[in-house]
């Protein structure tokens, strides 16, 4: 009887210690803990109206000497509410930047790197590369039509003066046939991933 008495004592005891032991961790975990408030962001076209203090509605209670007293002390200046956040943002020269590049081509360093480049644009009032091209209009399209057209007639048999003439006039534009007739053949080594999908960057 007294080894079960005391087999019974020790493991009631264990049990209390390990109650304390877990309520040692938890208030350190409590004291530890740091709760960072994040914003809620509200989507376009569901944004909730708030009322502010002075729309809300005010009962009228019968005012006496003591009570307008407390409502002068409880009135005070509402604290300055911080700006809407909203998801829209400005994603063009992110957009613009990433257009440049073929899918296959991304990694998650050249995403970063655009999105940084879109943080600054956007704070130093940078415009995007879209609204560049877009300020030249349709002369940039004429402007490549033309040096296709010009390469097509310089590859016709024409006299010196004439093609010389054609270059002074719209400009000299290289033969890119000729161009890649030139060049090596491509040689990649095997399992290069790199070289592979960036082989076609200039």
């Amino acid at each position: 009887m007294l080894g079960f008495g005391t087999r019974l004592f020790e493991d009631v005891a264990c049990l209390i210690y390990d109650c304390l032991d877990w309520r040692r961790q938890h208030q350190h975990y409590l004291n530890n803990m740091r709760l960072v408030q994040v914003p809620s962001v509200p989507r376009a076209g569901a944004r909730t109206t708030q009322d502010s203090p002075a729309e809300m509605v005010q009962t009228t209670t019968p005012q006496t000497p003591g009570s307008k007293k407390r409502q002068a002390q409880e009135e005070t200046t509402p604290d300055p509410e911080p700006a809407a956040l909203s998801t829209d943002v400005d994603m063009r020269y992110y957009n613009d930047l990433l257009d440049q590049i073929p899918p296959e081509a991304s990694s998650v360093p050249l995403i970063l790197h655009c999105m940084l480049e879109q943080v600054v644009a956007t704070e130093q009032d940078i415009p995007p590369l879209s609204a560049a091209d877009s300020e030249k209009g349709v002369y940039s399209l004429e402007k490549s039509l033309a040096d296709y057209m010009l390469s097509a007639v310089m590859s016709l048999p024409r006299s010196d003066q004439e093609k010389k003439r054609l270059r002074e006039t719209f400009g000299a534009v290289e033969n890119t046939q000729q161009k890649t007739e030139h060049q090596r053949p491509l040689l990649i080594n095997c399992h290069d991933e790199r070289a592979l999908r960036l082989h076609h960057l200039p």
